[in-house]
């Protein structure tokens, strides 16, 4: 496929890894300590996606998927992982098509189905896999962009899971990180229909994200954090998305459990009440943690807390 084609193409392309099939790309060095890191297939046969696991030595009690949010990749969940692991819990995360290690180009969230479907396929992979099969309590785990594509992901399969975790997901976009005006909004998406990995703007600072100097300092060093711009896809999806989930909210049936810090001027507080509150849920809670910006597990001091909630609510919901 030309450049020329590829950028006009709407599908993900595989412009890091080309298109063999039978042969992966090799493994990036990775620390130790109990990840296990492969690469699997995009559930459309098209891209390698990179995926890490952590694995219980005993027997697994439930299964969680992590979905990660724009600014980070798979790797930020280690200590999650690791945490959770210890507890019986298997955990797997994935670099969404485009972001961190997978093919796909950069920062192009232009079709949520397209995630979702990702999504649904490697739950289906771990429910042929003998260590996970007759594992009745499955997780999801959504962090900012990742929250919307757990959040559609049961929507499109409500009986699929157990429990929906929202960790400062993007269910409603905070003024500070730049939301155009609604006939600029219009434009977009017309625009977005021609030319969706056109890119357009950059992210917001990222002064934003994490409050501590040595974890934002750890955040810029790192190779894999996306440094690119936002594709027109990208935005007129997000876009589309705040619009369509409060008319669909109500169809969430499962546990939810929402957390979201006070300072985040990302995503809003109202957005994750919506969640918490307008769904048709009779188990959701709502956590918020005083000080917290966007990356509430990069935090020295509230990354620990927030570990401890998640897994004490996996627990309590996997009896």
């Amino acid at each position: 496929m030309t450049a020329v084609s590829s950028f006009l193409s709407r599908e993900h392309t595989p412009v890091r890894y080309g298109i063999e099939k039978n042969t992966s790309p090799p493994l990036p060095a990775m620390p130790g300590g109990g990840q296990v890191v492969r690469f699997e297939r995009s559930y459309d046969d098209r891209l390698w996606l990179l995926e890490r696991r952590w694995i219980p030595a005993g027997p697994i009690r439930a299964t969680l998927i992590i979905v990660h949010g724009t600014v980070d990749h798979s790797g930020y969940y280690d200590d999650l992982g690791r945490a959770l692991a210890a507890e019986g819990v298997a955990v797997v995360a994935q670099d969404m098509r485009g972001w961190g290690l997978s093919d796909g180009e950069s920062y192009y969230f232009h079709d949520r189905t397209r995630f979702v479907a990702d999504v649904v396929a490697l739950q289906q992979r771990l429910d042929a896999d003998a260590p996970f099969a007759g594992v009745k309590h499955r997780f999801l785990l959504g962090k900012s962009i990742g929250g919307l594509v757990t959040a559609y992901t049961v929507l499109a399969h409500p009986t699929m899971f157990s429990g929906l975790v929202g960790l400062s997901g993007a269910y409603g976009l905070d003024p500070a990180v730049g939301i155009p005006p609604a006939p600029v909004v219009s434009l977009l998406r017309v625009l977005a229909r021609l030319l969706p990995k056109l890119p357009v703007r950059r992210l917001f600072d990222d002064r934003m994200l994490i409050r501590d100097p040595a974890a934002l300092a750890a955040l810029r060093s790192d190779p894999w954090f996306n440094r690119g711009r936002l594709r027109l896809g990208y935005v007129a999806e997000m876009l589309g998305c705040n619009g369509d989930l409060p008319l669909r909210v109500g169809e969430l049936h499962l546990p939810m459990l929402m957390m979201w810090g006070s300072d985040d001027r990302v995503v809003t507080r109202a957005g994750h009440e919506l969640m918490a509150q307008k769904s048709a849920s009779t188990d959701a809670t709502f956590k918020v943690y005083e000080g917290g910006l966007h990356n509430l597990l990069q935090e020295p001091d509230l990354g620990p807390v927030v570990i401890r909630d998640v897994v004490h609510w996996i627990l309590e919901h996997s009896k």
